[in-house]
């Protein structure tokens, strides 16, 4: 989850969206 979370901090420096879209966006990868 953590190493998740840095990915997508990596990929998106702005950070603009939500944790509750990375949060399903987590869930629909798993």
């Amino acid at each position: 989850f953590v190493l998740a979370m840095s990915l997508w901090r990596q990929i998106n420096p702005l950070n603009l969206f939500p944790p509750v879209r990375i949060n399903i966006q987590i869930g629909t990868k798993l």
